[in-house]
């Protein structure tokens, strides 16, 4: 039997919860009485309890990645408040994306025994470059994906120290377009190599074929993307690939101002936020000058973080102001202030000696009413809601009384109208403190470490809690300080849009680093809920529901004229990697859909679906969709530098380390050759499990049976760019075609041929038809190889071979009414494996012990004592390890400790 689990108790949950919501909102409606802190207090947690918040951190065992390696991760899945996510979501998804922002891997891991970790393999055929890693569960749609979870890491090609690239970029028309200057050199010399080819693609899919001059330099020319999002490009050699990030020329920038509170209040001394950006989202240091309409000198300004300042002045009725401003490559801007106002409130912030001042603020025109409200809240959880007293000019809260983490306060009038707002951080109290010993002071190679922790709430009380450690070698990774948990669970979840080193904002005792944090919180705001609606009763309900298991669902039509067949049958065979069989089956609805719902299973399983019409024949035509992911924005530039910088003696120690790993590791299989000549017939690639009749005669002999089922890819666009010289177009008619680069295709407007085992295939869009799970082989075919095919193959050629060998061609009928499909499961658990060196045969072995990352443990707990233990062994090369320990105590804390041990 399939594995189905139900959603009834979600259902009914939601349905008696709607009808509580509108019964309250009808005693609203009725109720004449004055705004009473209880009411505000139970709105707000109502909204809280229908649309909980979920935040995600990926833990990760390092930030730099060789082909052919695995990226070890820890998910911590959690509520607004740090809390176990009660959500629901067995579900969590992470994907490698590339510069082009094409998705290269994707895994999705559910709990094991109540924790989400698991491993992401990198292909050994990416290109190098800075790619990002995005987390994710489908509830966290319900938001856009400034919630999910992002990290930039790199991906190192083993060829990387032998082949370094050089290129330089020169703008035209206003940055319309570019001249890139690209040649290589070998390794840290000047003596330069030439490609035998060299391709460029950017990400709208334009593939060019690059000629080098004499002096082997490349002049790539194209036209720029308007977009920020597609400045990349893909460049293929004969032994190297790299991804190019285009860097902005312009010197252009942009300056938004923020009065505290909301408003600029006439005859008020106002402080007003600023922050600067340039053209690639960056913070811009600038300098300027505010002046009134009249041109007048109002004060000065400057920024002191990350583009951000802070200045203050007295706005006067009837005038209107502007700040001049010039940034470090002397251009100059204006940039007008918002208009000043009368007759509102505004709200002032600050920390002083351990607590929290808000102060109100007001025009002399409007006299301070009685009828208005404070809130203070976190998250939708209200932790103050008072009316504000007549005497009162300010309020002091202590911190040890309010939540870590960002705050908003609100001020409302009598009609629950917001009339200003302000952001405050709320620092972490009783901060938790990990204490590391180990068994002795420095360790040899291939030696046990034995490694004691103990974790106290600010060294007193032991506290227990959910931790993940990764130990490194210092020679070869970088430690990671920028973007950490406690950033990103305190910090980076709450604020919309890029923010730039979010770590350096939590920094402990540095009062720069608390200006810079508030000046932060009044330029980078955002709001989960409409405050105002909710507390008129008003809710905000999930759009996306949290997934408790995976849907397979599609459509059931007659062949000929696609109408709908309403009970049609439908059955299922899931067989798992481990032969399990189970089947279901399921009649479709009156618009000839159908479910097979809240099914589960482990990746790579395969799903054989059939369907019959109503008296049991085979005369349909199935449809299964394909599985919906989130779709993919413009990815984070921040802190990417696509540029080669020279080889250190300690990066060329780790390009060595992987180069000879590759030998060792069945992973790694890239294998680097000096150029050789060979006089003899052309070499067939017998990699493929399946050959056609052509086999022999062809370009290209791809084997993908193993690539699809790691990949997952969702097209054959994904399936085609893992092969060079091949591109998926789209023609006049909307129809899928290839392009092959060669003789007779250089146009653009020759397709391809399209075979499907030796059978060329002529009717429109044949690649829609096929499962890309079906496919055993690809083979392709251009230039001379392609004559055999006559004049059809003018364009050059490409067959698929199938795994099964069925003919969809002479069987058409035979085939729509089946598909097998292999959907993304669940990720089987792995062990992270970490050598034993226990008897001297051990010790002795003549295997290299290369490691980068030395251990990988993704389920430390603490015990009632504070306390718990790991023990590892050192690899071959003397060097500096860190101890890196993340992790969430059970109160809801995030907890960050680093250490290093020796190695001799």
């Amino acid at each position: 039997m399939l594995n189905i689990k139900s959603n009834t108790f979600m259902r009914k949950t939601i349905l008696f919860l709607t009808i509580c919501f509108h019964c309250i909102n009808l005693l609203n409606a009725q109720s004449q009485t004055p705004v009473s802190p209880e009411r505000v207090m139970e709105q707000m947690e109502i909204q809280t309890d229908i649309f909980p918040i979920e935040k995600l951190y990926l833990h990760i065992d390092r930030n730099a990645y060789f082909q052919g390696e695995d990226i070890w991760f820890k998910a911590y899945l959690r509520d607004a408040f740090l809390r176990p996510s009660e959500t629901g979501s067995r579900y969590v998804y992470v994907e490698l994306i590339n510069p082009l922002d094409s998705v290269v891997g994707r895994v999705m891991t559910r709990p094991q025994e109540g924790l989400f970790h698991g491993n992401l393999p990198v292909s050994e055929e990416l290109a190098e470059g800075f790619y990002t890693l995005k987390a994710y569960t489908r509830y966290m749609e319900n938001w856009d994906e400034s919630c999910f979870f992002r990290k930039t890491i790199e991906i190192k090609s083993v060829l990387g120290a032998q082949i370094r690239p050089h290129y330089n970029f020169h703008y035209q028309n206003d940055e319309k377009k570019v001249d890139l200057t690209l040649y290589y050199t070998a390794g840290t010399t000047d003596q330069k190599i030439k490609p035998d080819r060299l391709l460029v693609r950017n990400k709208r899919g334009d593939m060019q074929n690059i000629r080098l001059d004499r002096d082997t330099i490349a002049h790539i020319s194209f036209d720029l993307p308007l977009k920020n999002d597609q400045r990349a490009v893909y460049l293929e050699s004969d032994r190297f690939r790299h991804f190019i990030f285009i860097p902005y020329e312009t010197d252009d920038y942009d300056v938004a101002l923020f009065p505290e509170g909301g408003y600029l209040l006439n005859g008020c001394l106002t402080r007003v936020a600023f922050k600067a950006i340039d053209s690639q989202g960056q913070g811009e240091e600038i300098t300027g000058t505010v002046y009134n309409q009249q041109g007048n000198y109002v004060c000065g300004l400057q920024t002191s973080h990350a583009g951000m300042g802070l200045f203050a002045f007295f706005p006067r009725e009837g005038e209107t102001y502007y700040a001049e401003c010039i940034n470090s490559q002397g251009v100059k801007k204006r940039f007008d202030l918002p208009q000043a106002v009368s007759g509102t409130y505004g709200l002032q912030a600050d920390a002083l000696h351990g607590s929290l001042y808000i102060g109100l603020q007001h025009t002399k025109s409007l006299p301070l009413q009685e009828d208005l409200y404070l809130l203070i809240h976190q998250n939708g959880r209200p932790l103050y809601f008072e009316p504000w007293k007549k005497d009162k000019q300010e309020l002091r809260f202590s911190w040890e009384s309010l939540s870590p983490g960002i705050l908003q306060v609100v001020l409302f009038d009598q009609q629950m109208r917001p009339l200003a707002e302000r952001l405050v951080f709320s620092p972490l109290k009783n901060k938790p403190q990990f204490v590391l010993q180990t068994d002795k002071s420095d360790y040899r190679t291939r030696e046990k470490v034995s490694l004691s922790m103990w974790l106290t709430e600010a060294g007193e009380a032991p506290l227990q809690g959910d931790f993940s450690v990764a130990i490194t070698d210092d020679a070869d990774v970088v430690i990671d300080t920028m973007q950490t948990i406690v950033s990103t669970l305190l910090l980076s979840s709450e604020l919309k849009g890029t923010i730039e080193s979010p770590a350096s904002y939590l920094q402990e005792n540095n009062p720069k680093a608390n200006l810079a944090l508030d000046l932060l919180m009044m330029t980078q705001g955002w709001r989960r809920y409409d405050l105002s609606e909710v507390l008129q009763g008003n809710y905000t309900y999930p759009e996306v529901l949290p997934e408790t298991g995976i849907q397979l669902t599609g459509q059931v039509s007659r062949i000929s004229s696609k109408k709908a067949i309403q009970n049609g049958e439908v059955t299922l065979m899931m067989t798992t990697p481990k032969g399990e069989t189970h089947f279901g089956q399921v009649r479709s609805n009156e618009n000839g859909n159908f479910a097979f719902p809240d099914m589960e299973y482990p990746d790579s399983t395969r799903f054989f679906v059939q369907s019959l019409n109503q008296k049991g024949l085979d005369y349909v035509e199935l449809h299964i969709d394909n599985i919906r992911y989130p779709l993919i924005s413009a990815l984070d530039r921040i802190n990417i530098r696509m540029k080669r910088e020279p080889v250190r003696p300690v990066v060329e120690q780790n390009f060595k380390k992987a180069e000879e790993r590759a030998m060792y590791d069945d992973n790694m299989k890239v294998i680097h050759l000096k150029e050789v000549t060979v006089v003899a017939a052309k070499p067939v690639k017998k990699e493929e499990s399946r050959k056609s009749a052509y086999a022999s005669m062809g370009t290209t002999v791809i084997n993908f049976m193993d690539k699809i089922k790691n990949k997952h890819y969702s097209n054959f666009a994904d399936v085609f760019f893992e092969i060079p010289g091949v591109q998926v177009v789209t023609d006049g008619s909307g129809n899928t075609r290839l392009v092959i680069r060669g003789a007779g295709s250089m146009s653009g407007n020759s397709y391809a041929l399209i075979m499907i085992n030796d059978m060329p295939v002529d009717y429109p869009d044949v690649l829609q038809t096929i499962s890309m799970h079906d496919v055993a082989s690809v083979e392709v075919y251009k230039g001379a190889d392609a004559a055999i095919f006559g004049v059809r193959g003018g364009s050059g050629a490409v067959n698929i071979l199938t795994k099964t060998g069925e003919d969809y061609m002479n069987n058409p009928v035979v085939n729509y009414n089946k598909q097998v499909v292999y959907p993304l499961g669940y990720q089987r658990p792995v062990e992270f494996y970490s050598p034993k060196y226990e008897t001297p045969e051990q010790k002795s072995s003549y295997l290299p012990d290369l490691r980068t990352t030395i251990y990988w443990k993704p389920d430390l707990t603490t015990d009632e004592n504070g306390e718990t233990t790991v023990s590892f062994y050192t690899a071959d090369i003397p060097s500096t390890y860190s101890i890196l320990i993340e992790g969430i105590t059970d109160d809801g804390k995030p907890v960050r400790h680093i250490e290093k041990i020796q190695v001799r």
